[in-house]
């Protein structure tokens, strides 16, 4: 038979969303496979038309109709993310950002020891609120890539500032606080990598996400 047409197409996305798939990327992975799928079933069947041989192929997802695929595609998202923040954690234990990192180090040792110790706290919570601050900039930065369909793979780096509050809470754990420079240090440049970690990976994600579904963002 002839390919679809773009009227069947589009009622294909229609199809999906009605389906309760809202993510436009997941919509685009199903109607390929429904618009490849439904060819096959009409050229076997050339007597059925388009909406049987769509109701034909949907039932084939069983009763949970796409939810399954969501669900599965949820999981790889989520898989990548970690695989892309693990690698980019470890790449500021490596060269050439290995530099950085001792840089900040370096910086968080001398503040600390040069106030006194109960103010340890204190330093770590200045640095957590620079890194948030700089995380909040970084999102409104960022608006400009907003996409106009929600896509699964990119999401706003809403937990922005949980890594630096994770830090701080082992910091005063059992309410004993760090006042050795050294672990104090410590903390602060975990803070660092921690949050450039997140900000990189945003900055990777959005840049797959524009090249392979630039129609689903407002650029410029």
């Amino acid at each position: 038979m002839e390919p679809l047409s773009k009227a069947q197409i589009e009622q294909l996305f229609e199809f999906t969303r009605k389906k309760y798939v809202q993510f436009y990327d997941v919509q685009v992975e199903l109607v390929d496979h429904l618009a490849t799928t439904i060819e096959a079933t009409i050229t076997e069947n050339p007597t059925l038309s388009f909406d049987q041989a769509l109701q034909k192929v949907y039932a084939g997802f069983g009763i949970f109709g796409f939810a399954k695929v969501v669900q599965q595609k949820s999981e790889a998202v989520e898989k990548l993310n970690s695989l892309l923040w693990r690698q980019a954690f470890v790449s500021y234990f490596t060269l050439p950002r290995i530099a950085l990192t001792i840089m900040v180090f370096m910086f968080c040792f001398w503040i600390t020891s040069m106030l006194p110790p109960h103010f340890s706290d204190i330093t770590i919570i200045a640095i957590w609120i620079a890194f948030l601050v700089y995380g909040i900039w970084f999102i409104r930065k960022e608006k400009k890539f907003k996409p106009n369909k929600p896509l699964l793979l990119y999401r706003d780096p809403m937990l922005i500032g949980s890594p630096g509050f994770i830090v701080y809470q082992i910091c005063i754990s059992n309410n004993h606080y760090i006042t050795n420079p050294w672990l104090v240090a410590i903390a602060g440049a975990l803070l660092f990598v921690m949050q450039a970690s997140i900000v990189q990976v945003y900055k990777t994600i959005r840049n797959k996400a524009v090249q392979l579904y630039p129609e689903a963002f407002m650029l410029g």
